[in-house]
């Protein structure tokens, strides 16, 4: 019997075929003097830590990595995959490794944290959130009518987290005022809304 192992793993992504995979690799463990027999790699749909069971079997080996490639892509954004990593030798199998979770996830909301009248125009500025391992490709910037809440439109799609908005009616702006959010997106999916922002004068 062996050590236990301890894996680490990252998701990655090919972005010209938006093809997931999971990067995972392991230690070599303290045989104990017998000979390696192999490695197993077990793999659970969801979250699975701890798990009920090490999951299915994925694949027996002796190197000390694996790429699990192509992932699927609606498990990869929704459930997520765990592994665990087995090391076996001549006495018997070591107990399973750590659980390594891999889920692609949208960028964290932005937090708008200025909105100012300057001129003509309205600027805003929000801060870069956590994309969780995929770039933020861009913004989209929405504003609603205070007079009409339910009517909001999309003012901009940028690629920096700010924006001037030169598209505003001064006296609806001095008499009722303008209220934006933003959303940020990676090739993953869109975040969660920003907070409000309440601009009038």
């Amino acid at each position: 019997m062996t050590d236990t192992i301890r894996l680490r793993g990252e998701l990655d992504l090919i972005c010209v075929s938006e093809v997931y995979q999971a990067l995972l690799i392991w230690n070599e463990p303290n045989l104990h003097g017998s000979p390696l027999v192999d490695y197993k790699l077990y793999r659970l749909i969801g979250n699975a830590d701890p798990p009920l069971n090490v999951g299915s079997l994925l694949q027996t080996q002796l190197e000390i990595q694996y790429t699990d490639t192509p992932l699927d892509t609606n498990t990869v954004k929704n459930e997520g995959y765990s592994y665990r990593v087995t090391a076996s030798n001549e006495v018997g199998a070591s107990p399973p490794s750590n659980t390594v979770y891999i889920k692609a996830y949208p960028p964290d909301a932005p937090v708008l944290d200025l909105a100012q009248i300057n001129g003509n125009q309205i600027d805003l500025t929000w801060n870069s959130p956590n994309p969780h391992g995929f770039a933020v490709t861009n913004y989209s910037v929405y504003r609603m009518d205070n007079s009409s809440p339910e009517t909001t439109i999309q003012v901009a799609n940028v690629s920096i987290p700010s924006y001037s908005d030169t598209d505003i009616n001064l006296g609806f702006l001095a008499s009722t005022g303008y209220t934006y959010y933003v959303l940020a997106l990676n090739v993953v999916g869109s975040s969660e809304s920003s907070n409000l922002a309440f601009v009038q004068g």
